[in-house]
């Protein structure tokens, strides 16, 4: 008999630890065995498990032995004893064995499973908890896993809640269910019925990083992955329970106990105190000790910090960040810190050591290389480094750590924290396991240079290389082992530079290790080591790579000056302003304001000449003396800036230190596209400057002197540096440039060098008050001048001005008014004019704030669809509360068509709430669409707003309030000023297809806009959801809801409310059917109360319902008084099954009430564990009840209006102060999808003309009338497709495209035989990627087709790089209707070789190869043996002699061999055969290794057809040529009598008799019932291919 192993126990932990029991069996027999148990799935695939089955099954011809229950519980007379086996009292894996009379040893214990589902969450690394209820002694209070999941979620750790509802039944019973449980960052899978056993062990093996849980199936789950185990203490001794791995119960395992460690439920004390004897189990439903609470239990402080260790580097290690306290690269170094500090937070012991700048000599005579000392060169920074190392690893390297890590002030991380703590985890783990003893964190490379590699491998271990040495030491390991030797030579060691010197103290001596990719390397700045700006190889290394900055410069006695610059720029730009210092450090002052470097010039200034010309009264506007040698310097500093910043930072803009920011400054950045290899200026107010000297009043650079309309280029100021360089006076242009702004990045790195060169040359070589009267403006015109494009610049972009009164008349000046007064410059476009110049006074500056403040009151136009009452209108309305008192704005509301008088609770608000700024357009058919729009344009011009913000994309507006593209189009004109805001209300909107044009920017309400619909559109993105706002709820306010609805005699009962405009998609009729079920089991106990109109246009919809209403609903219409039913309500049911984010459901959130609702895919969890989920079966109704009686625990969030407020300020503000990105250039007026052939859509307001051709010929034709009209080829197969549209062509262009093939049929040969006809197709057509669909794909070696660059999906997939489309099919109709489409299918498919109605559709000569499947094994066994498969999807498919399988099964028995028989659906009417298994795995093995397989026209002669076994197909029903026909195939068919009807007539699938000739009298099914089986094994004996097979020669016993 077969030996089998019954689990009897309907517990997972239980089961589960049958498992060494288990093995132990089949080790013993030597074979797997059968298992009985609970739960046989989870057996799948174990290798000491022959097969599983339920523990009801039939047992009858098995040897079984019996576990768990034949003991748990029982009591046994043991020669007069009467002895209990107590599950508490046993460890549970040994109270199996003992069930079988043995014990297990220890490493004999482990457990193991072989299941697993791939379940990918939205978040990873997570941890996993188990709040569920069972037995008193083993619930963790719900508190304290809601604390756990706050502080965790607090601390940026995802948490996974996994668990369900169940019950246990026995002496007591103990119902166990889920608790409520509120997860903000995670997943709340309570419930849920994805977690499946084999998609848990899945999440623990791949995902999580560890499992928080009570003694529970869970915690046995877990033990069989790798997964770190936090297990909770209880009332049982943990030891009887922990799971073992690797040999120990210690292995990524840890037991957090409580206050109490008596163990009271296994401890045999209390079984004699409750029972008086051993022999009993006290009950688990309360303290044995009678203790209040459970103090076996632990609090929530330990349990948290041992997951966070899970999460935090391990080992005790101490990090020092050198750091420097006068660097001049502080943002260097604060991407340190920002950086390296992180793992303060994550076990590390984190010290900050701020070390002063070594500035004396370093000392020769103890360098370690002198011959080379003047060769490196060695500078101070080289020794105040190896200062820094040896001195702090002197006091911070002690005995009590197990590591040191050494930071340089300019180290940053190079991955995220979480990964670089697993790295220093890693890298302390292999500097233990094999003697690792320095440890760097950096690059095997030159920071450099990527080929020059420094690090040679010794040998690897993983991704850590054990090296001969490492240069540059940004992120250092020291073990502890070498912490005594390093302080010996960190004192007597001779110093060199940091790097070197480690190396010099390590290497031969101890192992180096490094990963293969860095951890950590060097920011890009000035280095204090080296003292010269360092770029290094990596990207990552740039600072502030992205980063537009502002720059000025100023020296010690101008501070003040800068000071009002950095006022402004802190207070009107969103980018940061550097200062940088000549000569001097800045101020804690000015340091308050911006970010500061000093900069020490190349060119000293005598001492005597540093005059007082710079000092003066704060309150005065003075100007400096240009003729001092000292001012010349100072002012033309700004060229060494520049070029320091073109080297730090992606844009940058220069604004001399007396400048004052206008709102509108960050515009300057606007212009940076123009900048080619030099920086641009901006235009001066005049074209040729000239200078007046005293007391003469001579007039010098005034080029028409002559006064007879002439222009002597010669005389201007710049002529005299024009010749010097060899220029020609014509050379000088009209357009003269100041250089008090300037734009630049490191294109003009080259130009600055040679500025700064000449600059710093030229007052030395000719006369400073003649060749450079304005200083280096004078050089850098002249400069530019000289460039192959000598007129790159920015327009006027600033206003000189001499006091604040200036200021407050450019913003009287009316629109496009010029104003030209000398220096005072008023362009006609005041947008124009970013930076007011020249204000040096501080209580000026602070008028002129005020001034910016007041004037520049944003306006923002909403543009509203129409504002009949729903979600739109709601939005827009909340939007209003949010802004209207803001005082930077100004609100304007259009509504572009009022559909009705009615419902319209939203639009009668917003008009009282705006008054004379809400803009009324007209009625819906009060005008033509032309007038409308026209109003439309001019409420717009009146208005003349900065933002318009469309409460819809202008495509999407309903079709029959559409707006045209000629409207759409003037509004998105680049040349307007005023930017473009669009938020998409819908779900349905796909831009990919509709989008006309795009607009500056997009305010999205849902995130499914902006990860998904609109992700691939250009405009910025943003985001504002409408807020969830905390409510109150009052008894009081409850009755007086009940008394303004005049439900007063419905005090008792619980209130539903549903919210909404009755439609198909809102749902409500599943709510009116909770209601039906609950007044049937409940009556008068819940009343459902629906708010929201029935539109005329849905009454298709709600119109039904109304018919059948039960009493407990009450239909209360539109209304304005929302808050009355949510003060009546219990509870809010939203059924909607189609959303964006709806605002009912988040009005809803903000009441402390449960909401049921669908968690919708489009809401990307955002509301994962605050709904009680809709499963959209019957279980809901009840789930509802029950969900009133749960407390609620959501957390609320006081500021959410301030939020939401300040999202859509911030988004305005930045879209005003970006670049236009919207374009008037609309889009193609159509989109051409290739999907079965080509269809064209429009979206054009205009008729378009469409031609369809195929290979060379017009195949259809078309004109599109409108927008939205569609048209297409009736030909469905692939043919070489043109189309032409308003004669424009495209082609369907395949090569290195992406295309997708769907096989529309599930049946087994169809796919087998179609499958290389797809691959075939790639290749011909040269795709890059080939995505094939099948409905059998895990019958492939995906490995191998992916190797050939197709990837195989499930059908209903639709990638989005998919270029084009094809499904492949057999398309019919069932009699009478068509056999055959010939648009669908290029030939009549019956009458063709099955794998050619693949090729046909794709347009390929026949291919006839079979697949590359999975499977590769053969069955063996010693006794020859056959395959048979009788049975098909049709009797006509059959072979229907009554005698023939059976003969044939006979024949070949009686020749020694088995017959198997692999049609999984048996056949009970055939003797002597062996039932083969359902897995097609298996099948596959069992075909290829038989000596032959016998079948009929059916999937498994396919399959077979895949193997190297031959096949002998018996069929009347096809034609030859239909199926497979190779030098291994046998077709056996009589064509003596009816045969073929396949091929000839109409199949109907519907009919399973069918016989077109026979049905109903002696021929039916004559084609196969002619043959006999003697006639088969006839055709085989004369047939005798290759493989051994059976005759009446041959014999096998």
């Amino acid at each position: 008999m077969q030996v089998a192993l019954w689990i009897d126990t309907p517990a997972l932990g239980d089961t589960i630890a049958a498992i060494p029991t288990l093995r132990k069996l089949s080790q013993v027999y030597n074979q797997p065995v059968t298992v009985f148990t609970s739960l046989p799935s989870i057996f799948e695939g174990h290798p000491c498990v022959k097969e599983a089955f339920h523990s009801d099954a039939d047992k009858s011809d098995y040897k079984v032995y019996r576990t768990f229950a034949p003991l748990v519980g029982a009591t046994y007379d043991l020669k007069g004893e009467k002895v209990e086996f107590r599950h508490s009292n046993s460890e549970i894996r040994q109270f199996h064995a003992m069930s079988l009379g043995f014990n297990l040893t220890p490493d004999e214990m482990e457990t193991d499973l072989y299941i697993e589902e791939e379940l990918e969450l939205p978040v990873k690394d997570y941890v996993i908890i188990h709040p569920t209820h069972t037995w008193a002694t083993r619930t963790w209070d719900q508190a304290n896993w809601q604390e756990l999941v706050d502080r965790l979620n607090d601390r940026g750790i995802p948490v996974v809640a996994i668990g369900h509802d169940s019950k246990e039944v026995g002496f007591y019973s103990v119902q166990k269910p889920v608790m409520d449980i509120n997860i903000k960052h995670g997943v709340n899978l309570l419930n849920n019925p994805i977690t499946t056993i084999p998609a848990l062990r899945w999440m623990m093996n791949h995902r999580a990083k560890a499992v928080v849980t009570m003694d529970s199936g869970i915690l046995h789950i877990a033990g069989t992955t790798d997964v770190e185990i936090i297990q909770l203490g209880s009332s049982i001794d943990p030891k009887l329970r922990a799971p073992y791995r690797k040999g120990s119960q210690d292995y990524k395992y840890k037991y957090i106990a409580g206050g109490c460690g008596l163990f009271c439920s296994s401890n045999m004390a209390y079984n004699v105190r409750v029972h008086g004897s051993l022999h009993g189990v006290p009950p688990q439903i309360h303290c044995l000790e009678n203790k209040p609470t459970m103090e076996c239990h632990p609090g929530v402080n330990p349990v948290f910090e041992a997951v966070c260790q899970r999460y935090d580097v391990r080992p005790k290690i101490r990090l020092v960040h050198l750091l420097l306290k006068d660097d001049h690269s502080p943002e260097r170094q604060q991407r340190s810190i920002d950086s390296i500090s992180q793992l303060a937070d994550r076990g590390i012991e984190y010290i900050q050591i701020w070390n002063e700048r070594w500035k004396d000599a370093p000392p020769r005579e103890t360098f370690e290389y002198p011959d080379q000392f003047d060769k490196v060169p060695i500078g101070p920074g080289h020794y105040g480094n190896y200062r820094a190392f040896v001195d702090s690893g002197l006091e911070h390297f002690t005995e009590d750590i197990d590591a040191l890590i050494f930071a340089e002030g300019d180290s940053f991380l190079t991955k995220p924290i979480d990964e670089v703590v697993e790295d220093i985890n890693r890298a302390y783990e292999a500097c233990e396991l094999h003697n690792i003893s320095y440890f760097s964190f950096g690059s095997r490379y030159s920071l450099h240079d990527f080929n020059d590699l420094i690090s040679s491998t010794r040998y690897k271990i993983g991704d850590i290389h054990v090296v001969n040495k490492v240069i540059g030491a940004q992120l250092v390991m020291l073990h502890n082992r070498v912490q005594y030797y390093c302080s010996d030579r960190f004192v007597h060691q001779k110093w060199t530079a940091a790097d070197v010197y480690l190396n010099n103290i390590m290497m031969g001596k101890f192992n180096i290790g490094i990963f293969d990719q860095p951890v950590a390397l060097q920011a890009d700045g000035f280095s204090a080591i080296d003292s010269y700006n360092k770029i290094h190889a990596d990207e990552r290394a740039r600072i502030n790579q992205d980063e537009k900055v502002f720059i000025t410069h100023v020296t010690d006695n101008y501070e003040h000056v800068a000071i009002n610059l950095a006022k402004s720029i802190k207070r009107y730009s969103e980018h940061p302003l550097i200062v940088y210092t000549i000569d001097y450090d800045a101020s804690e002052n000015l340091k308050s304001y911006a970010r500061c470097l000093r900069i020490d010039l190349d060119v000293k200034v005598p001492h005597e000449d540093h005059s007082s010309d710079l000092d003066f009264n704060k309150q005065e506007n003075q100007y400096v003396d240009r003729k001092k040698r000292r001012t010349y310097f100072a002012l033309a500093a700004k060229v060494d800036v520049m070029l320091d910043a073109s080297t730090r930072f992606k844009d940058w803009c220069y604004l001399d230190s007396d400048c004052i920011a206008n709102h509108n400054v960050d515009e300057l950045f606007n212009y940076s596209s123009l900048i080619e290899n030099y920086p641009i200026a901006t235009l001066g107010p005049h074209e040729y400057p000239m200078i007046v000297t005293y007391p003469d009043e001579t007039l010098h650079g005034d080029p028409f002197w002559k006064g007879d309309d002439s222009t002597d280029l010669t005389a201007t100021l710049e002529w005299p540096l024009m010749e010097n360089f060899g220029m020609q006076p014509e050379q000088r242009l009209t357009t003269y440039k100041t250089t008090n702004i300037l734009l630049g990045n490191s294109n003009c790195i080259e130009f600055l060098k040679e500025f700064k060169k000449l600059k710093n040359e030229l007052p030395d070589q000719v006369d400073q008050n003649k060749y450079l009267p304005y200083h280096e403006e004078t050089l850098y015109n002249v400069l530019t001048w000289k460039q192959p494009k000598p007129d790159l610049h920015m327009p006027l972009v600033y206003l000189n001005v001499l006091g604040s009164e200036k200021v407050d008349r450019f913003f009287k000046t009316k629109k496009d008014e010029e104003v030209w007064e000398g220096f005072y410059a008023i362009p006609a476009d005041k947008s124009q004019i970013k930076v007011f110049h020249g204000e040096k006074r501080s209580n000026e500056v602070e008028k002129i704030f005020d001034m910016i403040d007041s004037r520049d009151k944003k306006r923002i136009l909403f543009l509203a669809p129409h504002l009949s009452t729903g979600g739109m209108p709601e939005f827009l309305l909340g939007r209003l509360k949010a802004l209207i008192d803001e005082p930077s704005v100004e609100l304007h509301v259009v509504e572009f068509t009022c559909y009705a008088t009615t419902y319209v609770v939203q639009r009668d608000q917003i008009r009282q709430m705006l008054g004379d700024r809400f803009h009324e357009i007209g009625h819906l058919g009060s005008m033509e669409d032309s007038e409308r729009e026209e109003r439309l344009k001019q409420i717009i011009s009146q208005i003349q707003p900065d933002v318009i913000h469309i409460e819809e994309s202008p495509e999407a507006f309903d079709g029959f309030n559409k707006m045209s593209e000629e409207c759409q189009s003037w509004i998105y004109q680049s040349s307007h000023p005023w930017r473009i805001v669009e938020t998409c209300h819908n779900i349905w909107f796909n831009p990919r297809e509709n989008k006309r044009i795009s607009p500056d920017a997009y305010l999205f309400v849902t995130p499914h806009h902006t990860l998904e619909t609109f992700s691939e559109e250009p405009s910025e993105k943003f985001e504002a959801f409408y807020p969830i706002i905390p409510q109150t709820k009052s008894e009081l306010q409850r009755r007086k809801s009940l008394e303004i609805l005049e439900l007063e005699h419905l005090s008792d009962a619980k209130h539903l409310i549903n919210i909404g405009l009755w439609t198909q998609g809102k749902n409500q009729g599943e709510a009116v059917g909770w209601a039906h079920t609950l007044e049937a089991l409940y009556p008068g106990q819940y009343h459902f109360h629906f708010i929201g109109n029935q539109a005329e246009n849905f009454e298709s919809y709600w119109g039904p319902i109304m018919q059948d209403l039960p009493p407990n609903v009450h239909i209360h219409g539109e209304r304005n008084d929302i808050n009355t039913f949510y003060q009546l309500a219990d509870g809010v049911v939203f059924n909607s099954t189609w959303e964006c984010n709806p605002l009912a459901l988040r009005q809803a959130l903000g009441y402390p009430i449960p909401v049921m609702a669908r968690n919708l895919s489009q809401y990307h969890s955002m509301y994962t564990g605050q709904l009680t989920e809709i499963q959209g079966d019957t279980t809901d109704p009840l789930r509802l009840v029950e969900a009133l009686k749960s407390p609620i625990h959501r957390k609320q969030n006081d500021q959410a209006m301030a939020k939401f407020k300040q999202e859509h300020l911030q988004a305005y503000m930045k879209t005003l102060k970006g670049p236009v990105i919207r374009t008037a250039q609309i889009r193609d007026g159509y989109t051409i999808q290739w999907n079965n052939g080509p269809t064209v859509r429009s979206k054009a307001g205009r008729p378009l003309d469409v031609e369809f051709w195929a290979d060379g010929e017009l195949v259809y034709k078309s004109t599109l009338q409108a927008e939205g009209y569609w048209c297409r080829p009736a030909d469905e197969w692939f043919r070489d497709w043109t189309v032409k549209i308003d004669g424009k062509e495209h082609k369907m262009e395949l090569e290195d495209k992406v295309a997708h093939i769907q096989f529309n049929s599930g049946s087994l040969g169809d796919t087998l035989s179609w499958v290389e006809a797809a691959v075939e197709f790639k290749f011909k057509h040269g795709l890059s990627k080939l995505y094939l669909s099948t409905h059998k794909n895990w019958l492939f070696d995906q490995d191998h087709y992916h190797l050939r660059g197709v990837e195989f999906i499930a059908p209903g997939d639709s990638p989005e790089d998919t270029y084009a489309r094809w499904e492949v099919g057999v398309y019919m109709e069932d009699p009478p209707g068509t056999p055959w489409f010939p648009n669908r299918n290029k030939r009549d498919w019956r009458k063709i070789y099955l794998g050619d109605i693949a090729t046909d559709h794709l347009g390929l000569p026949s291919i006839r190869k079979a697949p590359k499947l999975q499977y590769t094994s053969k069955h063996q066994q010693d006794r020859p043996y056959i395959c048979i498969a009788t049975q098909s999807t049709a009797q006509a498919k059959y072979w229907n002699n009554p005698t023939g399988w059976q003969d044939l099964i006979d024949h070949y028995t009686a020749k020694g061999y088995d017959v198997y028989h692999v049609s999984k659906e048996g056949n009970n009417d055939l003797k002597g055969f062996i039932q083969g298994p359902e897995d097609m795995g298996e099948t596959f093995a069992l075909i290829n290794g038989a000596e032959v397989f016998y079948g009929i026209s059916s999937g498994l002669s396919w399959l077979a057809w895949c193997t190297e076994t031959p096949v002998v197909m018996i069929s009347g029903f096809t034609p030859e040529e239909c199926e497979f026909m190779d030098d291994k195939t046998l077709r056996i068919i009589n064509k003596d009598v009816c045969n073929s009807c396949w091929a000839w007539d109409h199949f109907n699938r519907g009919d399973w008799n069918w016989c077109p000739t026979g049905k109903g009298n002696e021929r039916h099914f004559e084609c196969t019932k002619t043959i006999s089986a003697s006639s088969v094994i006839e055709q085989v004996n004369n047939w005798n291919y290759g493989k051994s097979i059976v005759t009446e020669e041959s014999t096998h016993i």
